[in-house]
């Protein structure tokens, strides 16, 4: 996994990712899963992942950005090609909705 700066970043991914640097986040090449993947990326919070990029299964040519609510549970994928322009914002948004009383774990 290598980071990005914002540059290499915008021209990865796109203009909605301009933020991502400003909000304190760090981008890597690779996932979770695919640590090797250098197409897509992975963003944190500190030593936190808030989400990572992958193709989406249903649109071949689109990325999907899955938020990690929290370790023990599933991701949750944004729809195919939509980039949140503040991942922790989408992040908080997921966990209100998904986990137990809306709270982080």
């Amino acid at each position: 996994m290598r980071v990005l700066n914002a540059a290499e970043l915008q021209a990865l991914l796109g203009p909605e990712t301009t933020r991502w640097h400003e909000l304190g986040l760090t981008v890597t090449t690779g996932t979770p899963g695919e640590p090797a993947a250098a197409n897509q990326v992975t963003v944190r919070q500190g030593d936190d992942v808030v989400g990572f990029t992958a193709w989406s299964p249903e649109f071949l040519e689109r990325r999907e950005f899955r938020v990690v609510i929290a370790s023990d549970r599933p991701v949750v994928p944004l729809p195919a090609g939509f980039l949140p322009w503040d991942p922790i914002r989408a992040r908080q948004a997921k966990q209100q909705r998904w986990l137990p009383g809306g709270a982080a774990r």
